[in-house]
């Protein structure tokens, strides 16, 4: 219907983002085609030219309406975007090498639930060399063998239809590229599909100081069987956090803030969603429970600690509790818990403003809690006699602030350079958003004594 607004033209039109191009089109087409269509497109999208470069947008939709003629249908579909463009390709491929020191072939490649995994790779040019130049940092991720699913066969025509996914999470972590080459360990978790099949390792990594990155896909490794090697009966630890670390419980936050979640066990956390029960999920107050394996990753070059970082959104404003259910890979849980408040985004809040030492002799430093964490701070503390004279003025740029701004050093030396006097000071401390020039103030005391 004209009057219905599709799903491309939502994109093209959206002021909070959008698309570089969208392959669309011009006139009524059918299902049947369009699936040919969209099939030799991402055939087309990854397949480098005779020359290896990058295809360009108009090389892959040329490709692609050649490749899959069916009639006048594909007449019908369009590039809207500029055919000189070429997509964000990495610069160079991913390989592994070795599984736990051997050559990654034949049995080697075969590994287990609950026996630490080590593999280790390199960076490769157009060529097959490794890039000796490349540093940087791989973040890779394993999955479970495939599992079939169906579709629904919405009625009345369409038929239900068997497909292929992988989507059980098994690992994700990262490690230090050196020279090109990188090796990271991990202990596969216990929630494994026991049928003997084959697994899927995603690769990417960059070098930020070049400006270039590499990603690889390794379809080689055998997941099959369980070896034990170790019995570990400790939970997890688990550390949760709104926005950063250096939030505390009870603390403010705006309505859409980041759940942090730091864990550590010797032997990883278990990302497998395969047992009802044992995944890794959240729950905010006791609203509906939110899977978090996708967002966890181990720290680079330790596979026994990880960071989570899930985005919550819309939440009302008030006193909220945040719950984390963790498993390591040998199915230990434990919960923990986060109790935090949600004020208006239109305004700052400011709690624990204080200085310390108080009181002091020669210096001291300002610090205080606040909900905007993220924003780009503007501080100013003015500090007055017990008469009103204003003595000092201070000020602060915070270009990114944290939950607790902290180390905001006074010398303790009044307008002129000289040292206060002993006696009873009160202060003001101002903070401004520079993002909606939004700000706020608070009162406090401090003692000088000499």
């Amino acid at each position: 219907s004209p009057r219905r607004r599709s799903a491309a033209e939502k994109i093209l039109l959206s002021d909070q983002g959008g698309a570089i191009g969208l392959l669309t089109t011009s006139r009524p087409v059918f299902s049947n085609s369009n699936f040919l269509v969209n099939r030799v497109f991402f055939e087309q999208a990854f397949y480098p030219l005779a020359n290896g470069e990058a295809p360009r947008l108009g090389d892959i939709i040329q490709r692609t309406k050649n490749r899959s003629l069916n009639g006048v249908n594909n007449r019908n579909f369009i590039l809207l975007g500029d055919p000189s463009m070429r997509l964000a390709y990495p610069d160079y491929g991913i390989d592994i090498t070795q599984v736990n020191g051997r050559p990654a072939d034949g049995d080697a490649d075969t590994i287990q639930a609950l026996r630490e995994i080590t593999l280790s790779g390199s960076i490769l040019n157009g060529e097959g060399g490794r890039v000796t130049t490349f540093n940087g940092t791989l973040t890779a991720a394993l999955y479970d063998n495939a599992s079939t699913k169906q579709t629904l066969g919405n009625p009345p025509n369409n038929t239900p239809m068997n497909y292929a996914v992988r989507d059980n999470l098994l690992f994700r972590g990262q490690a230090t590229v050196q020279d090109g080459q990188f090796s990271f360990t991990f202990v596969l978790p216990r929630n494994i599909d026991y049928q003997k099949g084959v697994g899927r390792l995603h690769l990417y990594a960059s070098d930020p100081a070049q400006h270039v990155d590499a990603q690889g896909v390794n379809e080689g490794l055998i997941v099959s069987g369980s070896q034990v090697t170790s019995l570990d009966f400790a939970p997890p630890a688990l550390r949760l956090f709104v926005n950063d670390t250096t939030f505390q419980a009870g603390g403010t936050t705006h309505p859409d803030p980041v759940l942090v979640v730091l864990t550590e066990d010797d032997n990883g956390i278990n990302l497998s969603q395969s047992q009802v029960g044992q995944s890794l999920r959240g729950q905010v107050d006791e609203g509906e429970e939110f899977p978090l394996s996708e967002f966890y990753v181990a720290m680079p070059n330790d596979f026994g600690k990880g960071i989570i970082q899930y985005p919550l959104f819309d939440l009302e404003e008030g006193l909220h509790t945040v719950r984390v259910h963790a498993f390591d890979v040998y199915n230990n849980g434990a919960t923990s818990e986060l109790p935090f408040i949600v004020t208006s985004r239109g305004e700052i809040a400011l709690e624990q403003v204080l200085n310390y030492p108080n009181p002091f002799s020669r210096s001291t430093t300002f610090r205080f809690a606040h909900n905007r964490a993220g924003d780009p701070l503007s501080v100013s503390v003015q500090v007055y006699s017990s008469q009103g004279q204003l003595v000092r003025a201070l000020e602060w740029e915070v270009v990114e602030g944290t939950s607790l701004v902290d180390g905001l050093d006074w010398d303790g030396n009044d307008d002129q350079g000289l040292p206060l006097q002993s006696g009873l000071y009160l202060y003001k401390i101002f903070v401004k958003s520079e993002i909606d020039q939004v700000y706020t103030e608070a009162t406090n005391r401090l003692v000088v004594i000499k």
